[in-house]
């Protein structure tokens, strides 16, 4: 079954950042340990923010872990609760994947080598043009597209090398007629090393 997304009240993205932008920002906030009450692994809880802090404020994140403590009646662990809220949002690592085990329908983590990237191509849709990279990525099990768009080729396309390795989180799996292809979508993450 398929969580609808996490959207919580005052939800602020941190995307429009560029990197070194959001690490400043990360190292000058206050750590959470410092803002929680409970809970004994609060690197745990670190782990779970740094998963979605495009996506969340770190007071939004707080107030939400906070908010189901106090719902649940002191029954889950402040890890336990990140833990639901960074599923909630798509960003579970647990979902991580082979390319040979995608199928069409599904969101995935899935980490690969960059094989080949293909020329920007320009196509026509609903009236607007829009640019598409393909790029064919490749594990131990198989091959599949790499597809972004756009904004997403603007933010990340000049960081992609032939050989390099490439980690997409919640990406979202699709078969057509091209094969086997991942993109970004709404919800979905790439980190390129």
């Amino acid at each position: 079954m398929l969580h609808k997304p996490y959207r919580p009240y005052g939800f602020d993205f941190l995307q429009c950042l560029p990197p070194h932008k959001k690490q400043k920002f990360h190292s000058e906030t206050t750590p959470l340990s410092s803002q929680l009450s409970l809970g004994e692994n609060m690197d745990e809880i670190e782990t779970y923010y740094s998963l979605v802090s495009d996506l969340i404020t770190r007071e939004n994140f707080i107030n939400e872990i906070k908010r189901r403590r106090e719902k649940y009646g002191n029954l889950l662990t402040d890890e336990a609760i990140a833990y639901m809220i960074v599923d909630e949002m798509e960003r579970n690592p647990g979902n991580r994947m082979k390319i040979g085990d995608l199928y069409d329908g599904i969101h995935a983590t899935v980490e690969a080598k960059i094989y080949k990237i293909n020329p920007i191509e320009i196509i026509e849709g609903k009236g607007k043009k829009h640019r598409i990279l393909k790029v064919i990525i490749r594990d131990e099990t198989g091959e599949c597209q790499l597809i972004l768009w756009n904004e997403e080729i603007d933010k990340l396309g000049q960081k992609l090398h032939e050989g390099g390795e490439v980690k997409i989180i919640n990406g979202y799996v699709r078969e057509n007629i091209y094969g086997l292809q991942i993109s970004l979508g709404k919800w979905g993450l790439l980190i390129v090393d």
